[in-house]
């Protein structure tokens, strides 16, 4: 990886040394799946507390996906991208309540400002709602608006609108470990629609490390290449 795309979030490390009320985040996430799917995104960030009740985030993902591309006549190709991904945060909590939104922009392949064979753009919103010590609600609304040949590179750039509602449960079954499922309910401007269902464990070994370990299930309406079983794994650390 090219030290220049490690510039831009390096300096934004340089706050949490100097002033108070702003802490550097950080984390490395994998996904695993259908034909060979990996995705491998390390990433870092900085927390701006702006009361006692918000904050502001400011992440930078580097994605390097690859995958098996299995064309219309059977030929299968391997395809590899790196994107970068920008997003910001605004995260409020208070009470029994969580929220938060996060608009972010991904692009390129090579470099920040080189080869843009894909760029999109994301708004996210969620909510967590604790019904006790042990048992959250969540739900949450995801929209990516994307351009590029990624997932069909035998063809021209194309421009795809995906919607996504999510809903689920965390349930706490001891001190450091949390049960987490979640099912979505997706759309696009393809005319394909989706069901995925996620379940999984958060673990914290110690504060301020937090280990994810989730099995996923993607359905389509369509034979669509990537229907089957995943798993992801991430390691991070929210100060």
């Amino acid at each position: 990886m090219s030290i220049k795309k490690w510039i831009i979030p390096l300096t934004l490390f340089i706050p949490s040394l100097l002033f108070g009320g702003v802490y550097p985040q950080a984390g490395i996430e994998f996904f695993l799946g259908k034909n060979a799917y990996k995705s491998f995104s390390p990433w870092m960030g900085v927390r701006w507390g702006v009361s006692g009740n918000s904050s502001v985030i400011f992440k930078t993902y580097f994605h390097n996906v690859s995958f098996d591309y299995v064309s219309d006549e059977g030929t299968t190709d391997a395809v590899k991208a790196n994107i970068t991904n920008f997003t910001l945060v605004y995260y409020y909590q208070k009470n029994k309540l969580d929220f938060y939104v996060a608009t972010s922009y991904l692009g390129g392949t090579r470099s920040y400002f080189g080869d843009r064979s894909y760029h999109g753009t994301v708004l996210d919103t969620g909510i967590e709602y604790k019904i006790s010590k042990v048992f959250v609600l969540e739900a949450g609304i995801y929209l990516l608006d994307e351009t590029s040949v990624l997932w069909f590179p035998d063809e021209e750039p194309r421009n795809i609108v995906t919607s996504s509602l999510k809903g689920g449960v965390k349930i706490k079954l001891a001190k450091p470990v949390t049960l987490n499922a979640n099912a979505y309910f997706l759309n696009n401007s393809d005319d394909v629609s989706a069901f995925s269902y996620s379940i999984g464990l958060i673990i914290i070994p110690f504060e301020p490390a937090y280990l994810t370990i989730y099995y996923w299930k993607y359905n389509e309406n369509t034979e669509f290449r990537f229907r089957g079983n995943y798993l992801s794994l991430g390691l991070n650390f929210y100060y």
